[in-house]
């Protein structure tokens, strides 16, 4: 199952980078992963130290609630 979340969470961050966001996965340390705009450019911030079936499901659902954002 792991081997599929990973591919599925790099098919998502594809799928957003190709939409326009900016991905970048940093150590939150206890933050909430997340969206925001850097000057124009949406991005979507990850936690590196959660697993990639959390990345996945953070990443979704950020993709779901700003769905117009980036015109996806």
């Amino acid at each position: 199952m792991l081997d599929n979340s990973v591919e599925l969470l790099e098919h998502a961050i594809g799928y957003a980078k190709s939409h326009g966001y900016r991905i970048r996965t940093e150590i939150l340390d206890g933050a909430t992963a997340g969206f925001c705009r850097i000057g124009n450019a949406p991005c979507i911030f990850l936690d590196q130290s959660s697993t990639a079936d959390q990345q996945l499901a953070e990443i979704m659902a950020i993709l779901e609630k700003n769905r117009t954002v980036a015109g996806v």
